[in-house]
């Protein structure tokens, strides 16, 4: 536990660190002083071997220390932000140099997202449920402080290497949403340009395969199972009848300005609605581009 002189100088690192260039990020995770000495073992009949870490702190050849004080410290601030209720000023400037780690160097993305989003295990609950940090950013994507919801979904999203398939099992695309609505992928779209390296960090865990074809990918966790279907007692007079109904009250909805019904137009972004019935306009097309995709 750091005392408080420490914590201050690490804000106050921490502060300046925003303000420099992504470029000398880099700096921060130097190179192992005995990374060099290390033998190379060669294994027969193994196609892969990790590599011998030379330190305690040695990720991929770097001294990570920055990185996990860093990351203890976002910690802390997220205990204290929860246990006082306080405000969100002391995790905006942390999230924000993680941000600029992760986009500045691949060892530096490799080690944060081992830490935040390793690989998952139990789909069970949903992502924004539970105390890892995973958990926390999850529930900061649906923050009306839009500084923090921001800089957590970019956090995220560079973590997946900007792949929407990847933030979508990560976080549930009911969570991401507003980061997809931003970036106009909202029809999940992989994001074009995106310079990232081609090595696959993705190992899916024994545990999620098992349970991956009944994970609900809007709320990010395997569904329970409803006990009852009430569509399953009613005619097909009945079940249009609540339809038109529950049109009729999205419509009541739209004209109060309570909410605001969109499609998604060719550039991935919505596009509000002049009325309720333009959703049945699309189903044809949606229908058909669905029948191309199988």
């Amino acid at each position: 536990m750091a005392t408080d002189k420490e914590r201050s100088v690490i804000t106050h690192t921490i502060n300046l660190l925003t303000n420099i260039s992504n470029s000398c990020f880099i700096e921060l995770t130097i190179k192992c002083s005995n990374a060099e000495e290390q033998p190379k073992k060669v294994v027969e009949g193994v196609a892969k071997a990790k590599p011998a870490k030379c330190c305690a702190l040695c990720f991929e050849k770097r001294n990570v220390r920055c990185l996990t004080v860093l990351l203890n410290y976002l910690r802390q601030a997220l205990a204290q932000q929860e246990a006082e209720a306080s405000s969100h000023e002391l995790l905006s400037p942390v999230l924000t140099v993680l941000v600029k780690c992760s986009r500045s160097d691949r060892v530096m993305r490799h080690y944060l997202r081992q830490e935040i989003l390793p690989p998952l295990r139990d789909v069970s609950q949903r992502p924004e449920i539970g105390q890892e940090l995973r958990n926390h950013l999850c529930r900061f994507l649906t923050l009306p402080a839009m500084i923090l919801r921001d800089l957590a979904a970019e956090l995220l999203f560079v973590l997946c290497k900007e792949d929407v398939g990847r933030m979508i099992k990560y976080t549930g695309y009911g969570n991401a949403a507003g980061l997809f609505a931003k970036r106009g992928i909202l029809d999940c779209r992989r994001v074009e340009g995106a310079d990232y390296s081609s090595d696959s960090e993705d190992s899916d865990t024994e545990e999620y395969k098992k349970h991956q074809q009944g994970i609900n990918p809007v709320l990010g966790c395997v569904e329970p199972k409803s006990k009852h279907n009430p569509l399953d007692d009613m005619t097909e007079e009945q079940k249009e009848s609540e339809a038109l109904q529950l049109v009729n009250l999205i419509e009541q909805l739209r004209q109060g300005g309570i909410v605001k019904p969109a499609l998604i137009d060719k550039d991935g972004k919505p596009q509000p609605l002049e009325h309720i019935l333009q959703l049945q306009e699309e189903l044809p097309q949606q229908q058909l581009e669905q029948k191309r995709k199988t």
